[in-house]
């Protein structure tokens, strides 16, 4: 075993507190297998993408409280896309087994695309859209299917590979991934932050996430500050920041693991100080989502390794529904 989205990543509300959330090695190892959708998607996804966050729908699905994971993870959106494809005879609750979310810019402000594995039926997608007089696109020797196609560009596309992958997202992020696949981009596997932190965490847990740049910043902040006004301004100290990994394990209650790469030892050091004292003064009482939250971050577990900050924390079940019930931020599938 090597080492160490559709749900939805709450962390930037269209991945808000999650967008994404790590996790300790996940308690079933009997449950973990080759994550083949996060290798796919680096050699689909274009250079450009900034934060990629995976979900093993698989695993979760496995899960005795995956109904409650369920509502902490997808999104609205993602939840009237899983609809529209049930109603085109593809049941991602079924034959959706992985999915690799990217954003090619910060989570808060971009729309998301990615890739889904499992098995698919592109026969049947396309008899639906011709029952249904849907007007498809041709890309690349693709065929795209809209959903809820308006004037509005950001609206999503799905186009199959084969019965057994396909992708979806706006149109712009669809031809540049058609693009990548085509040889006329280069891929996210060229990124070496990314095919390192693929190599990481691939099969630590069912759901983990990688973000870089002003992503990584964004990402890092609501979980390191425990989600309360910082004395320290800590995008001062996240600007030393180079990549984000982190993983989520759902198997008892909820738990975290944030690996922090600085761009030095000392970067680092400064880092994991600023962080305790935040810890230390952060209030543990509040208002029912900031109780909850306050309760994962008091319980950080705050290490350095070498240019690395380890952030580990674990909250109960009833207090991660209060944390991601209340404040919609986690990552999504």
């Amino acid at each position: 075993m090597r080492s160490g989205g559709f749900a939805q990543f709450h962390w930037p509300r269209s991945c808000t507190t999650a967008s994404i959330v790590v996790s300790v090695v996940l308690g079933f190892p009997a449950l973990l297998r080759g994550q083949g959708a996060a290798r796919d998607a680096l050699s689909s996804f274009p250079t450009d993408t900034l934060q990629i966050v995976y979900s093993d729908l698989k695993q979760l699905r496995a899960l005795p409280d995956y109904p409650r994971i369920r509502q902490w993870i997808f999104s609205q959106q993602l939840r009237s896309f899983e609809d529209f494809l049930r109603a085109a005879g593809t049941d991602p609750e079924k034959n959706v087994d992985e999915v690799t979310l990217g954003w090619r810019g910060d989570p808060q402000n971009s729309a998301f695309f990615g890739l889904a594995e499992g098995t698919l039926d592109p026969d049947r997608m396309h008899d639906f859209a011709a029952q249904q007089k849907i007007t498809t696109q041709q890309y690349g020797g693709y065929e795209l299917f809209p959903f809820n196609l308006t004037e509005n560009r950001a609206d999503l596309f799905f186009v199959f590979f084969d019965s057994s992958s396909a992708a979806f997202g706006r149109l712009d992020d669809l031809k540049a991934l058609l693009d990548v696949r085509a040889g006329a981009r280069p891929p996210l596997n060229s990124v070496a932050s990314f095919t390192n932190g693929e190599a990481e965490l691939e099969e630590t847990a069912p759901q983990w996430g990688i973000a870089r740049g002003s992503a990584a910043a964004n990402q890092a902040v609501p979980w390191l500050t425990g989600g309360a006004q910082s004395p320290i301004d800590p995008k001062a100290f996240l600007s030393a920041v180079q990549v984000v990994l982190y993983r989520f394990d759902w198997a008892s209650g909820f738990s975290m693991h944030m690996s922090v790469l600085c761009n030095d030892d000392k970067s680092a050091s400064d880092l994991a100080k600023m962080l305790v004292f935040v810890r230390s003064v952060r209030p543990a009482t509040g208002a029912s989502s900031s109780a909850a939250s306050a309760a994962l971050f008091q319980g950080m577990d705050i290490q350095t390794n070498e240019s690395r900050v380890e952030v580990k924390a674990s909250v109960p079940a009833d207090i991660a529904d209060q944390l991601f019930r209340n404040s919609g931020t986690l990552p999504s599938p």
